[in-house]
């Protein structure tokens, strides 16, 4: 039987390969996680003794749960979006915000930061790049410069 102590460094063994990939090596994300869910599978198997089944499961249920909150609210958002723009409700938003300055500086500021800051706090993650970037892109900003302000 392994003891306590074993299972803990074996768990920490990934986290400490995404530290050091995404902090030391400055690998992106999508390299470094799949290097990380390998290494996770490859301690598990061999030395967890865990089932191939078991492997595949478990990696599918980490893919689930780290995808359905991010997928749920940019689809949320959307459809609010989606029905604001079909009942009239985005051209009242771009009005009041357009009313304020006709500077672009300031538009930008205003809808990137402001307004993108509480749609963070009310809707969360993922939301403050997609409305207001969409709300830029209707103003005449192109598509790249919205969303990398936003």
């Amino acid at each position: 039987m392994i003891s306590e102590v074993l299972v803990f460094i074996i768990g920490i063994v990934p986290i400490a390969w995404l530290f050091f990939a995404l902090c030391i090596l400055r690998l992106p994300g999508h390299v470094a996680c799949p290097y990380g869910l390998l290494i996770a599978a490859a301690l598990a198997f061999f030395v967890l003794a865990m089932p191939p089944l078991g492997l595949v499961t478990a990696a599918f249920e980490g893919l689930i749960f780290a995808l359905w909150p991010i997928l749920l609210v940019i689809v949320a958002a959307m459809i609010l979006y989606k029905y604001s723009v079909e009942t009239g409700g985005m051209e009242t938003i771009k009005r009041l915000l357009t009313g304020i300055s006709h500077d672009k500086r300031i538009l930008v500021l205003i809808l990137a930061w402001g307004f993108g800051s509480f749609l963070e706090g009310v809707a969360g993650f993922g939301v403050p790049v997609l409305i207001p970037g969409a709300i830029l892109v209707s103003l005449g900003f192109s598509p790249m410069f919205s969303i990398v302000a936003c």
